[in-house]
């Protein structure tokens, strides 16, 4: 269990406008988890890794809850990630990536855009 919820937060992470759409869900969820394991995260970022790092010591709910974010992350993925290489190619992960997606939204597939519409904080500038 511990290995494959490490894979998830990893699958969540890999792709941060998904971290960053799901993280009031997840951080609700993970809120004791956060207070109890990473005191010192002031950041989306930060928390995220810390909780990735302590996968294995987090709560029932907080895992359930960053398992669902993966899920949805990997539909994400699926959906866009041809899309996002067309248009938003050689951009890293993170803020400006996210503001490509953004700026790109009306060009990429349906499938795509499908995705987005369910997911609005993944554009969020």
């Amino acid at each position: 269990m511990k290995i494959l919820l490490s894979a998830a937060i990893l699958a969540v992470l890999s792709f941060p406008a998904i971290a960053h759409a799901q993280g009031p869900g997840m951080m609700k969820a993970c809120a004791p988890d956060l207070q109890a394991l990473c005191p010192t995260a002031a950041t989306m970022g930060d928390k995220h890794k810390c909780l990735m790092a302590n996968a294995g010591k987090t709560s029932n709910d907080c895992q359930v809850a960053m398992t669902a974010a993966a899920n949805e992350g990997s539909a994400f993925r699926a959906a866009c990630r041809a899309d996002i290489q067309q248009y938003c190619k050689g951009i890293a992960p993170g803020e400006q990536r996210r503001q490509c997606v953004a700026q790109n939204t009306a060009n990429f597939s349906a499938n795509c855009q499908a995705e987005l519409a369910k997911h609005p904080g993944a554009t969020r500038q």
